[in-house]
Order: C-alpha cells, then structure tokens, then sequence
C-alpha cells in the first residue's frame, strides 16, 4: 500500500518542477522550492514529503518499499539535473560544477529543510536552503 500510494503522490511534488526550457533554470529551480514551501504552509508544516517520510523511517525489513523509494529519488535527482544542465547552458550556473553531484546536494538539503520545516514550524530552512544550496552555484549577471 505504501509502494502504490508513493506511485500515486510523488509525481505530484516532482511536477513541482518545470523541466520545460521556456525561462529561467534558476528561475525555476528558485519556484520549486517556493512551491514546496507554499505546500508546507498550506498544512502548517505538519505534513512533509511522503516519499521523504517513508525514507526517514524505511528498514531493510521493507526492501520493496526501500527500492521504490530510491527509484522515487532517483528520478527527483535526475530532474532537479535536467535543469542544473539547462542553467549551466545558458550562463545561469557554475558549468564546472558535477551537474549530478549539486542535483543530489540539492535533494538532500531540500529533504533535510522539510524535516527541518516541519519541527520548527517555519519558514527558515526552505530560505537557508536556497541561500546556501542554490545561490552559491549561480553566476552573477553584471
């Protein structure tokens, strides 16, 4: 039941992100995370990432659901890629940075600023979040 209500929910927060090339990555990279947040307060933090919360608590006891939830992840890491290699082609972000190397520092720290979110209460880690996971990686236009 976990494994066909993950299959259910998650594409939900992955269309989150916009993969199509019409504006700016870091645009686009910088409104996921606002959705995310705006999500997060529509349930006073309460609620997180249901792939998250089973990833927190998944044993080895559940091997189906541990696979599912890595394949969930996975593809939230390729996404949140898609449009790091966007950025970096158009001058957004750092090209010499491992586009998948920052796509899973970037998944990490957004699951660890929900955690976060959700025993603060507040809006604080999804800001620290994309002032030290997203800023430092994009190129300043002059």
């Amino acid at each position: 039941m976990a494994i066909a209500a993950s299959d259910v929910l998650y594409p939900y927060a992955l269309a989150f992100l916009d993969l199509r090339n019409t504006s700016s990555p870091v645009g686009r990279l910088r409104k996921y995370f606002q959705l995310t947040l705006k999500e997060m307060q529509r349930y006073e933090y309460v609620r997180g990432c249901l792939v998250g919360n089973f990833a927190s608590e998944i044993t080895n006891a559940t091997p189906a659901l541990k696979k599912r939830v890595t394949e969930h992840l996975d593809e939230a890491t390729r996404r949140i890629a898609v449009v790091i290699s966007q950025a970096q082609e158009m001058g957004e972000m750092d090209p010499e940075v491992s586009t998948m190397d920052l796509s899973r520092f970037i998944l990490n720290s957004l699951y660890g600023a929900i955690f976060r979110s959700k025993t603060d209460r507040t809006e604080r880690p999804m800001k620290l979040l994309q002032k030290f996971a997203l800023d430092p990686f994009v190129i300043k236009k002059r």
